[in-house]
């Protein structure tokens, strides 16, 4: 009897916890997915109000950032009107000094525009997956980057490496990513692995650069928007500061991540997995 008793409360408690282990890794990945399926309401009453709680709270969380997206993304979008109109206004200017200056200006404003509505984007992403070759992916993004004159190597180009994704937001994640190690640091190194080393089941693209590196301090901070790493406002030294913010957020949607840490022997190193 009293092995019996025992066996059966060992099943009600693991009964009874179940939802709750599930309603604790999903308030962890919360902040990381916030488009995240709600959670099944079931078990005990208690363990139900807790689980509708939690989906109701979430749904409003995705109203707020969904209104927020909209709100950034109108604003956007309505901006490229009057800026091309002062464009071609500008045109008129007799001064050739002064309408270059101009000219320079409404092209720092529309970067910042496009910047910003390609943040609203990937705040919400929905990936369109496909059967994708890396190796190959990368070999046609290498020579594009050949093309604008970036210092770019990779390594394991050359190894088949074939996975689910969306090829649209990874081409724009390596886009972001080199970009910033050639504007930091000069050169880039691109090093593909159809398996991480510390996760089997997912890829792996690791980029390097030869620059300064960052405060550990602030391997955070930078992943957050409109945050640079020189302080200066100067477009050909730093950009606008949105470039790692977007990469970050269609790793997410990807189910990937981004993971930034300096190098020992100088330099930033970027690691981007996901699922294959």
């Amino acid at each position: 009897m009293l092995v019996g008793l025992a066996l059966l409360t060992w099943l009600a408690v693991v009964y009874a916890t179940r939802p709750l282990k599930r309603m604790t890794q999903a308030a962890k990945d919360l902040a990381d997915h916030p488009n995240q399926a709600p959670l099944s309401e079931d078990g005990p009453l208690e363990v139900r109000q807790a689980a509708q709680a939690f989906n109701h709270m979430q749904a409003q969380l995705q109203r707020h950032m969904a209104q927020q997206t909209q709100v950034l993304a109108a604003i956007a979008h309505d901006l490229q009107t009057p800026l091309t109109r002062l464009r071609l206004k500008t045109e008129w200017v007799s001064d050739e000094p002064l309408r270059q200056r101009m000219q320079a200006d409404l092209s720092e404003m529309q970067d910042l525009v496009q910047d910003g509505l390609a943040l609203a984007r990937s705040w919400h992403a929905q990936p369109q997956r496909q059967p994708v070759h890396l190796n190959q992916l990368l070999q046609t993004q290498l020579n594009e980057w050949e093309d604008l004159g970036w210092a770019v190597q990779a390594q394991g180009a050359d190894s088949d490496c074939l996975v689910n994704t969306d090829v649209a937001a990874l081409r724009r994640v390596l886009g972001n990513v080199v970009h910033n190690a050639i504007t930091y640091g000069h050169r880039a190194t691109v090093t593909l692995l159809c398996q991480d080393p510390s996760q089997p089941d997912h890829w792996c693209i690791v980029v390097e650069d030869e620059g300064p590196g960052l405060p550990e301090s602030d391997l955070q901070s930078v992943l957050q928007p409109f945050v640079r790493q020189e302080s200066s406002r100067n477009r050909q030294t730093g950009g606008t500061g949105l470039g790692l913010s977007i990469a970050l957020n269609l790793m997410t949607a990807l189910g990937g991540r981004l993971v930034l840490a300096n190098r020992a022997q100088g330099g930033l190193r970027v690691t981007l997995s996901a699922p294959l």
